[in-house]
């Protein structure tokens, strides 16, 4: 093995892809898979243009949860899934229409669809495995915009949510729609 600088190699670009840190991101759907009884589909996304683009593009199936996120479609949740579906017809004019889709309802339709999302990072800490009590963060999925306006730069990036005290102290978030622990 060759001699180098291991002290200054950053192990979160682990996979090759870099690190996604919060922020305003132009995303092509991938894949989508509908959960019908508890009323949410999985969106895995890839990023489709910028430093990061296809950053996940390698990765195999298995690794599909490092970019998958829920979005809600039910009760409290449906403003937060016209918010999405609305972006993702600004977004995709002439090949993405609401009121179209409403008709068929075919989540399918999403997939090599654009839309631009911002992503709030969120931390925590772990409940279980080796790293238990330790503090991890993972991204929210915190707004669907339109693509143009993440080219345009007009979004605001969140404050962090830091729930490690929650966390820590055994109180849940209260939020029944954040993204899995990763």
């Amino acid at each position: 093995m060759r001699i180098g600088k291991w002290t200054t190699v950053d192990a979160a670009t682990a996979g090759g892809g870099g690190t996604l840190e919060a922020g305003g991101y132009v995303v092509m759907v991938q894949k989508v898979e509908d959960h019908p009884a508890e009323e949410y589909l999985d969106v895995t996304i890839d990023i489709s243009e910028g430093e990061h683009a296809f950053m996940y593009a390698g990765l195999p199936a298995t690794e599909d949860w490092r970019h998958t996120y829920r979005r809600y479609y039910g009760g409290k949740a449906q403003g937060f899934f016209k918010q999405f579906l609305e972006a993702l017809e600004i977004s995709n004019r002439g090949k993405f229409s609401v009121a179209d889709w409403e008709t068929r309802c075919d989540e399918r339709e999403f997939i090599g669809l654009e839309l631009g999302v911002v992503f709030q990072k969120r931390l925590y800490t772990k409940k279980s495995g080796a790293n238990k009590g330790k503090d991890g963060w993972s991204l929210n999925w915190f707004a669907s915009i339109p693509a143009q306006d993440v080219r345009n730069g007009e979004f605001t990036v969140p404050a962090d949510d830091d729930q490690r005290d929650k966390a820590a102290s055994g109180m849940a978030s209260g939020n029944p729609y954040d993204d899995i622990d990763i």
